[in-house]
């Protein structure tokens, strides 16, 4: 588990997660971008 100790840290490393059934159906890789484990949502 990563531990930021300013906010600042945290831009710009959003987690992506696989989509494993859209991907092996569609015979590419798909990531699915984490928005809400930003610190604001994806409030831009």
């Amino acid at each position: 588990m990563m531990i930021a100790h300013s906010i600042e840290e945290l831009i710009g490393n959003t987690p992506l997660i696989k989509l494993q059934k859209l991907s092996k159906a569609s015979g590419a890789t798909l990531l699915g971008k984490c928005e809400f484990m930003n610190p604001t949502s994806s409030v831009k």
